[in-house]
């Protein structure tokens, strides 16, 4: 039911009025260009409308949806975040291990510290709750005695049968130090490294020669944007 403004609400009526005419439209603005109390709508190239209120001398914007989609423009705090539906974040997992490398191909842990020769076994492979995309991979080795080779990284996935499909690949042909980590980015691989909910995935390593003589501690992280539906 509508609500009616008559009688000695009229000075109310009246206010609303005066602020329902300063609503203007503007592209851009500054501080010392609107008055205090004053809001505008305010929209910038390829951004969405926004609500713009002066307040103490300050600028207020509450950006408007026409998709039920909101935006912020810095950080986003809150008291409690109750998911509904979906959200995206990052996620890491710890595939550290130690071999004496032969240079045969090995698939890293997801689960304890045991290094397998496939992704067949309970310790090398993951199965998949959500769509995944590998962002990063971190590694560092020590000791090493051989400091100049290459190291192939590979992402395997099976989907509903044993096969292991090869996702992506990086080769990391530079120096590497010993004790240094090194870092392998989501746009070095040859394809997108991304699994499927459902997918059970493996991560491998391939030294094109021996890196030591000795018992090699690897240190290995991967960094997964998870898409998480509920």
């Amino acid at each position: 039911m509508p609500i009616r403004l008559s009688g000695k609400n009229d000075s109310t009526r009246g206010v609303l009025h005066t602020r329902q005419q300063g609503l203007l439209s503007v592209d851009t603005f500054a501080v010392n260009s609107l008055s205090e109390g004053q809001i505008v709508i305010n929209q910038e190239r390829g951004r969405q409308p926004a609500l713009v209120l002066k307040k103490n001398s300050r600028l207020y914007k509450s950006y408007l949806s026409a998709d039920g989609n909101h935006y912020v423009d810095k950080k986003l705090s809150a008291g409690e975040l109750d998911y509904r539906h979906k959200f995206t974040d990052y996620r890491t997992f710890i595939h550290n291990y130690e071999k004496n490398t032969d240079g045969a191909e090995t698939f890293v842990p997801w689960n304890g510290t045991g290094e397998q020769t496939s992704m067949d076994k309970a310790t090398s492979g993951f199965l998949v709750p959500f769509d995944m995309t590998c962002y990063k991979i971190l590694f560092r080795a020590e000791p090493l005695d051989n400091m100049t080779y290459d190291i192939t990284f590979k992402i395997y996935k099976q989907d509903n049968d044993q096969n292991a499909d090869e996702v992506a690949n990086y080769t990391y042909t530079d120096t590497i130090s010993n004790d240094t980590a090194i870092t392998i980015k989501r746009t070095d691989f040859n394809n997108n490294p991304k699994v499927d909910a459902g997918d059970k995935v493996g991560l491998s390593i391939d030294f094109a020669t021996d890196p030591g003589n000795d018992t090699v501690d690897f240190y290995v992280t991967s960094v997964w944007r998870v898409e998480v539906v509920l």
